[in-house]
């Protein structure tokens, strides 16, 4: 599915996919991720070809991926990060769930209200 968005998008802009763009998944990253992957429980399948099939998979997007980047003037994310951070969606499902449960303001984390409320605090 978000490869179908993706290649919708390009074609909205009429960008065609970039071709021969260097692999942005090393053979060392490409282990990071498996391993990443596996520790938070996902089973997967690792043979001598698992590298291989994935990277035929990414040929599907990546060149729409790097058209999009170049038009939009924004970088394209890492395959890895060398900075973790905790993902948004945490926070604002914890803010969600408070306010559900009838949680006053007091009690929200300041990291979940600061994805609410601007500088000056006024709601978005």
């Amino acid at each position: 599915m978000a490869r179908h968005a993706l290649v919708d998008l390009a074609q909205v802009f009429s960008l065609p996919p970039v071709k021969d763009m260097p692999d942005r998944l090393s053979e060392k990253q490409f282990h990071l991720v498996y391993d990443q992957m596996c520790q938070s429980g996902v089973r997967l399948c690792q043979d001598a070809h698992s590298s291989a099939r994935l990277r035929q998979m990414r040929q599907l997007y990546e060149g729409y991926a790097e058209a999009l980047r170049r038009y939009l003037c924004m970088p394209l994310p890492p395959w890895v990060t060398e900075h973790p951070h905790k993902d948004n969606w945490l926070s604002v499902a914890r803010l969600r769930a408070q306010a559900e449960a009838g949680a006053s303001p007091e009690t929200v984390p300041d990291d979940a209200r600061a994805l609410l409320f601007d500088e000056e605090h006024h709601a978005f």
